[in-house]
């Protein structure tokens, strides 16, 4: 009997604990659901002050709170599940001005702070920094890496800067040989790999039969390469995924006078041109109307070398080559919710020979391939919910 009572008491005890644990769960639980479904949001895009331009990963936080995120490669940022109160909003970005600003959050509200930084010097006094070897991240996100502008300049380049040549330095990224660009990812061959530019999709993206890379270093704003493990979305490359966006427009800083017609729709910011061992290249940027454009040109000269050298030997012609490839892009924010952007590329390869006229009765050669992409983006953000680009 004893060891019945034993057991009794035991069962009691378990259905005590038992009955505890569900009525916290019942009193508790819907009040930290509600809670969080009384909280608010807080969305927006982050500018460059000066050029306009989109600033990628920068840090927005709630001070004294764990709440925050990071801003996406357009410059968007979400904070959600902030609860009713009042706090301080922080912005903050590697050279720039951070900003700080006193915000209410209200239950279910939804907010939209959109913010320009301005440049700011990182100034410090001279340190001397003595280390051992660098250690490895403890946490890597596989097979995703992100290739800005500034980066892809400072990469050692063959001639010029070259996206793809940048890309070959990656772990898992072979070249078939030194003077060829082709992508060799992990194994796989260069067809195997996704090329997008700004959603659109380019084949055999190479001059010169794969020496250089179709885009143009100085109209690339960033680079995203998946090496494996990429969503369903992509189709049925089994190499990887190379996502190119191109560079937005100055959209500030317009030289046109302010009170003239055009002045509202179209404007010039600034312009530069350059000039390398291969070819010359043009960028051109600045205000549209509600938004900014850019326009980047490159092109060879060896048919023009080639002429000179034929005119100062006093021989007849017999071979021509040169490629060219341009960007254009162009964005209008029709409001707050609602942005158009214009994406246009036209490259190509031109190589013509004159054959042996005693042989063939002087046969014309010509050999033309390219690429031309042409797309239209509507970006819509009606509130932190819902994120539409189509």
């Amino acid at each position: 009997m004893c060891e019945i009572t034993k057991l009794c008491k035991l069962a009691i005890v378990r259905v005590k604990r038992i009955s505890i644990k569900i009525i916290f769960c019942v009193i508790f639980v819907p009040t930290l659901l509600f809670s969080q479904a009384q909280g608010g949001r807080i969305n927006g895009y982050l500018h460059d002050a000066s050029t306009g331009g989109p600033l990628m990963f920068a840090n927005i936080v709630m001070v004294g709170t764990d709440f925050g995120a990071a801003s996406s490669v357009q410059g968007f940022y979400v904070i959600s599940g902030i609860p009713p109160g009042n706090y301080r909003l922080r912005v903050m970005m590697m050279g720039y001005k951070s900003v700080e600003m006193p915000i209410v959050v209200e239950p279910k509200s939804d907010q939209r702070l959109d913010f320009e930084l301005n440049i700011e010097p990182v100034h410090g006094e001279e340190i001397t920094v003595t280390a051992e070897r660098t250690r490895f991240k403890e946490q890597v996100e596989i097979s995703r890496t992100n290739l800005s502008f500034r980066e892809i300049k400072s990469t050692p380049a063959f001639i010029e800067s070259d996206l793809f040549r940048s890309l070959q330095l990656l772990p898992g990224v072979l070249a078939q040989n030194d003077f060829s660009a082709a992508l060799i990812v992990r194994g796989g061959s260069p067809d195997e790999n996704l090329i997008l530019l700004d959603g659109t999709e380019v084949y055999n993206p190479y001059h010169i039969g794969g020496v250089f890379s179709t885009f143009n270093a100085d109209a690339v704003s960033d680079a995203e390469f998946l090496a494996g493990g990429f969503p369903a979305e992509y189709g049925g490359r089994i190499s990887s995924v190379l996502k190119i966006t191109s560079k937005e427009g100055n959209s500030k800083n317009g030289r046109l006078t302010k009170n003239t017609w055009l002045a509202k729709y179209w404007d010039i910011s600034h312009g530069r041109g350059e000039i390398s061992a291969l070819s010359s290249r043009i960028l051109l940027e600045g205000p549209s109307y509600k938004g900014g454009w850019v326009f980047s040109g490159r092109r060879t000269y060896f048919d023009q070398l080639a002429k000179i050298y034929y005119l100062v030997k006093d021989e007849k012609q017999n071979w021509t080559y040169y490629f060219f490839d341009t960007q254009f892009n162009i964005y209008s924010d029709l409001n707050p919710q609602n942005r158009l952007t214009f994406s246009s590329y036209i490259g190509a390869d031109r190589l013509a020979f004159l054959l042996d006229e005693n042989l063939l009765n002087q046969t014309d050669f010509n050999w033309d391939w390219g690429n031309q992409t042409t797309s239209l983006t509507w970006r819509f953000v009606p509130n932190s919910k819902f994120y539409s680009e189509s």
